[in-house]
């Protein structure tokens, strides 16, 4: 029936384009919510099958692909992927960039968010904490400086 869209079959009106790619950023938000275990489950068997292939098991672009000479992909753990949002990378799984090609016949839509929630729990596990703040380098230098005084100077 003309205007009419097939249960589970939602359209997307993005192209393969980088503008597109900072639309879809906007407009796409995950329909998972970020502490689902079993979205990140799911999507941590979906990354180990499709993409540690080439990003690696840890995502930094050195998975076996990419060891044997095909470019690496840039790492999910940079800065730029960082800053990403969920609709950007749903649009770059879906339609493909660079040398990644499109994984929309593969993943279905589900797939493609449960793969994200599970990269966001890979990048949220490798951004540094910022720690306490230690005792100063100067304080430790008089510390072992004092210690050296006490043993006569030797070590």
């Amino acid at each position: 029936e003309p205007g009419t869209i097939a249960r589970g079959s939602m359209p997307l009106h993005y192209a393969a384009t980088p503008p597109d790619a900072l639309r879809a950023g906007e407009e796409l938000k995950s329909p998972l919510d970020p502490g689902n275990v079993r979205a990140r489950e799911r999507g941590a068997f979906v990354f180990s099958n499709f993409c540690a292939v080439c990003h690696g098991a840890g995502g930094t672009g050195n998975g076996p692909v990419a060891q044997r000479g095909y470019p690496p992909p840039p790492s999910l753990m940079a800065e730029h992927a960082l800053k990403l949002k969920d609709g950007q990378l749903f649009h770059v799984l879906t339609y493909g960039q660079n040398n990644m090609p499109s994984y929309a016949s593969q993943l279905s839509r589900e797939d493609r968010w449960n793969a994200i929630v599970y990269v966001r729990t890979l990048q949220a596990a490798a951004t540094p904490v910022p720690t306490p703040t230690a005792p100063s380098t100067p304080q430790l230098k008089t510390v072992q400086t004092d210690a050296a005084k006490a043993s006569g100077g030797q070590p």
